[in-house]
């Protein structure tokens, strides 16, 4: 006579303060005993993004399918208020808003939406100038002017839970260099909270504050920083490069456990061979951060 096995996932939350997707999939009939493999697939709604790791990867200037033009700019000037499109999670706090420079930084600080943007570049260290280009990423940050041409624009990009909000910069005028552009996009992502700096055109201006540019992320305080080598203030050619930038310590914990509450194992997949009807359950430990 054939036997049918019957296999449950449940799953269980803890130390947890956002929400996430979760599937475990349907329910599985075995006819006997046999090796199963269950898995699960888990879309965090966000991760913890109190530090990051860099890394160069391949350029992919996207684009826009629906861009926003600005084009009414001024020199050394942050735009207004721009809609993110969703949460992006940025050294602990979550933000919906930023604002971007016209010298190729963006920001979110918001009360700096229509406000001086400084130029004149600095090396982020533990002892930069206090609260001038702050809670940023610099891509890089340059001295540029739309006086001598360009705009910025952007959209958003991808369907959710994976969307990523774009910012170009399009044929972006040199402060001095009128015959130089710059061309770059910034990508921010949905859910992993992912930062990417693509730059197709950077030639160097050095008649003109030295040609120093800067590449990096900080944080509010300016307590937490990440610039890439060779980045940080000076003088530099960046053509045709691209980085990312990816929270370090969003490692999520899933652990699996069978019918009496014993541990079994970790990770999304689980390979299991029940000989009776089996409730498996799956906690996932998902890191706290702050919010804003």
């Amino acid at each position: 006579m054939r036997q049918f096995i019957s296999i449950f996932l449940f799953i269980f939350f803890q130390n947890f303060s956002i929400y996430a997707q979760i599937d475990a999939g349907p329910d599985i009939v075995i006819c006997e005993p046999q090796d199963v493999n269950l898995s699960i697939e888990y879309i965090p709604n966000s991760v913890s993004t109190s530090d990051y790791t860099i890394e160069p990867i391949s350029i992919e200037m996207e684009t826009l399918t629906s861009p926003i033009v600005l084009d009414q700019l001024s020199d050394d000037f942050h735009t207004g208020i721009i809609n993110i499109g969703f949460d992006f999670c940025f050294y602990g706090n979550v933000y919906n808003w930023l604002v971007a420079s016209t010298n190729n930084y963006i920001s979110f600080n918001t009360g700096f939406a229509e406000t001086f943007s400084e130029w004149n570049t600095y090396p982020i260290t533990s002892i930069s100038p206090p609260g001038l280009v702050v809670n940023a990423i610099l891509g890089p940050w340059l001295d540029l002017t739309p006086n001598n041409g360009g705009n910025i624009s952007h959209s958003i990009e991808g369907t959710a839970p994976f969307r990523r909000f774009i910012i170009s910069f399009n044929d972006f005028g040199y402060y001095s260099c009128f015959d130089m552009q710059f061309n770059g996009q910034i990508k921010l992502f949905e859910s992993t909270n992912n930062i990417e700096i693509h730059i197709q055109d950077k030639p160097l201006c050095d008649s003109w504050n030295n040609g120093e540019s800067v590449l990096g992320i900080i944080n509010e305080d300016e307590t937490q920083y990440i610039i890439e080598n060779g980045w940080n203030n000076t003088t530099i050619t960046g053509d045709n490069q691209a980085f990312r930038f990816t929270p370090n310590d969003g490692e999520n914990s899933i652990e699996w456990y069978d019918n009496q509450g014993d541990f079994i194992g970790y990770g999304a997949t689980m390979l299991a061979n029940p000989d009776t009807t089996t409730t498996y359950t799956i906690s996932v430990s998902i890191p706290r951060f702050l919010f804003r």
